[in-house]
């Protein structure tokens, strides 16, 4: 069977889920995030673009709001200054380089301040060369792995566009490697909640798929009601099917006249 690939209704549920910015912004971990997210740096930065923006009343006033949070808009590349912007997110950007790495800002040799900037000018690049894209041109060159991992994880069924697009979803908020080792892949590749002519162990393996999804509500340990709808909701999507035809074996097969 060819691989499947996120229909248009999955990814649109996927940009509703995660929440679409056009632009930069620092997600609750303080990491840099664009888009639909996508993690700018590998190194886990916070926006240098963004920090210098707040540092700057002008600059403030022109920074986007969704969601509670400040982000620096795709538009950010049109503005008359935004030359000034870069070169002040480098300058500021030695800072958080030199805290991320354990060393006092105040008190670093000529060697560090080089190496620091080097590092903030990279990262000030990337940011850039982001918001020089479209939202929607990232996400679907970032969903090419997680499809990917979704064909590979589940060889024990064969999915459907909705389940697949359920999984591709949770696999894009858990990341490649939790899901590949997760309960969830592990139930849904004994194949019981769709097979069999008894009702009681689908039943049972529906409801294990159920628990194996909203084990996934917790960041930093903390439970999220954000978390726990998103998973309710991709749940919902993937056993939709299973459902139907659960509810049809319980049906009472009329008896013949």
């Amino acid at each position: 069977m060819a691989a499947l690939k996120m229909s248009t209704a999955g990814v649109t549920a996927l940009a509703a889920d995660e929440g679409s910015v056009d632009g930069l912004y620092d997600d609750p971990s303080g990491y840099c995030t664009f888009g639909v997210g996508h993690l700018v740096h590998a190194a886990k930065w916070s926006c240098f673009l963004l920090a210098a923006a707040n540092a700057n009343t002008a600059w403030q006033g022109k920074l986007g709001t969704i969601y509670g949070i400040s982000y620096v808009p795709r538009s950010a590349v049109s503005w008359s200054d935004y030359a000034d912007l870069k070169t002040k997110a480098v300058e500021q950007g030695i800072d958080q380089v030199a805290k991320k790495q354990g060393k006092d800002p105040g008190k670093l040799t000529d060697a560090d301040k080089t190496a620091a900037k080097a590092v903030a000018e990279a990262g000030v690049r990337v940011e850039a060369d982001l918001l020089a894209k479209k939202v929607e041109d990232v996400l679907a060159a970032d969903l090419g792995s997680y499809e990917n991992a979704v064909n590979a994880a589940i060889t024990g069924v064969t999915l459907t566009q909705d389940e697949f697009d359920a999984l591709v979803s949770i696999c894009f908020n858990i990341g490649v490697t939790n899901f590949k080792g997760s309960t969830l892949v592990k139930k849904i590749n004994e194949n019981k909640y769709r097979s069999g002519t008894d009702a009681g162990p689908r039943q049972t393996a529906i409801t294990d798929i159920e628990n194996a999804f909203a084990a996934w509500n917790k960041s930093g340990g903390q439970v999220l009601p954000g978390l726990t709808k998103r998973r309710k909701s991709e749940s919902d999507r993937f056993l939709a099917g299973a459902r139907a035809e659960l509810t049809k074996m319980k049906v009472p097969v009329p008896a013949k006249p």
